[in-house]
């Protein structure tokens, strides 16, 4: 659990609140759903951007890498450990 959470901690800060929201949300989402989900909240990145706006494939794959999110088929899900850490 310490490892996860220096990993979460590690992650840019626009990536830590994407984190936070699939935590939050808990349902695996394609890249378009969650896309479409920043947008309606209208958050805002860290360069005062939309948040939906520097999400892509790339950013997916860093997370998943990080051990935060898993790939299930097409869509992305916060690993229930993260979610205790974010959420919990």
């Amino acid at each position: 659990m310490t490892i996860l959470l220096g990993t979460y901690h590690a992650l840019p800060e626009d990536n830590r609140k994407l984190v936070l929201l699939s935590a939050i949300c808990n349902e695996p989402m394609t890249v378009t759903q969650f896309k479409n989900l920043l947008i309606q909240l209208g958050w805002r990145s860290t360069k005062d951007r939309g948040l939906y706006q520097g999400f892509d494939n790339a950013v997916r794959a860093q997370v998943v890498s990080a051990g935060i999110w898993v790939n299930k088929d097409i869509r992305i899900q916060t690993r229930s450990a993260a979610i205790e850490l974010t959420v919990g």
